[in-house]
């Protein structure tokens, strides 16, 4: 991260970051609430010979789930990676406010 960032620049990042987070937050809980309701889907499909713990597992493993879970993992990492980029950008933002508020006392 560049320190001799301007205020103006940070406050632009502050704004995405934040946005970005608000974003991914939403879109990993809504594939989280699915998620029951993908892997029954995805078990209507295998409509597999066997007891139900063999069309268990078998979704489990399927394809389209593992595409769908790793979706729900590749938001879910935007999201922190967005939270932390928005966290270090506000520290940086009123660490800067403080400092000036310091300066101007002396």
């Amino acid at each position: 991260m560049d320190l001799k960032i301007t205020q103006d620049k940070l406050l632009e990042l502050i704004r995405a970051n934040h946005l970005s987070l608000i974003e991914h937050r939403q879109i990993a809980q809504r594939l989280r609430g699915l998620q029951d309701s993908h892997l029954k889907q995805t078990k209507r499909k295998i409509r597999a010979k066997g007891g139900s713990a063999e069309v268990e597992r078998q979704a489990l493993t399927h394809p389209e789930y593992l595409d769908f879970l790793e979706k729900i993992a590749e938001t879910s990492h935007q999201q922190i990676k967005s939270r932390v980029d928005y966290e270090t950008y506000l520290m940086l933002f009123k660490a800067r406010q403080s400092s000036g508020k310091q300066a101007r006392r002396r």
